[in-house]
């Protein structure tokens, strides 16, 4: 056995054992359920036979509430690997976890559905300035608003897995938003630890959805990089995906 393969199955282990102190698990495809079911059932349970490896590839803890930012690596060659993030929140009077993945990596029996919001949102949230004025450039299409809130160096994962690349990713990012009418955004949980923001979110599209964003700041406080859990992600009536 590789050291590679020995860490993967450590992780494993440890994330099995973390799941099964949970009073429930909120997963895609499951909803909200005891850790047994989920285990037996969630596509992403770390035990499932289809994933040769899992890493680990980033932590981020404040207060209460962990985030851990995963990447599992299908058995299947040519497989596309699948990121996927887990809120350990330990908040309330039962310590939960909620999963956030794009269902559509998996494929298979409701994978097509739109994940209905999962957590109410916590009042008096306290956001970094810089993505204060993010959420509101990005709910009133503000394209220059939202480029004011970004490095010139930043890097986008969006919902399908994908880097954005170009000359102009920030400007290219903006102008998505900007000409789409922007995205009915709310933050509804933070975590972060003075270097990374995790924010889980509901969608007011139609139909609304969950899912997580996590943000790095550069040395300036502006956004370095955005990596987004979610989906699928319905496109606005009228506007091209």
């Amino acid at each position: 056995m590789t050291s590679s393969e020995l860490v993967a199955m450590t992780l494993i282990d440890e994330l099995a054992d973390r799941f099964a102190t949970r009073a429930w698990v909120d997963d895609p495809f499951t909803g909200p359920a005891l850790p047994a079911d989920v285990a037996a059932t969630s596509p992403v349970c770390p035990q499932h036979e289809q994933w040769s490896d899992l890493e680990l590839v980033k932590t981020i803890t404040a207060g209460p509430r962990t985030v851990n930012e995963l990447c599992y690596t299908p058995r299947e060659p040519g497989g596309k690997r699948v990121p996927v993030a887990v809120v350990w929140d330990d908040s309330g009077s039962e310590k939960v976890a909620r999963v956030y993945y794009n269902k559509t990596f998996i494929g298979g029996p409701g994978s097509e559905r739109v994940r209905p919001p999962v957590q109410r949102p916590e009042p008096h949230l306290d956001l970094h300035p810089t993505l204060v004025a993010y959420h509101s450039a990005l709910s009133t299409a503000d394209g220059p608003g939202i480029v004011a809130t970004l490095a010139p160096e930043f890097r986008v994962r969006v919902p399908n897995g994908v880097y954005l690349e170009g000359d102009d990713v920030r400007g290219q990012f903006a102008d998505r938003f900007a000409k789409t009418g922007g995205v009915p955004l709310q933050y509804v949980t933070s975590t972060d630890d003075g270097r990374t923001a995790a924010l889980e979110f509901i969608s007011w599209r139609v139909p609304p959805h969950a899912g997580i964003g996590v943000y790095d700041p550069n040395d300036d406080g502006l956004i370095a990089e955005f990596r987004a859990y979610e989906g699928p992600v319905l496109p606005k009536p009228g506007v091209s995906s």
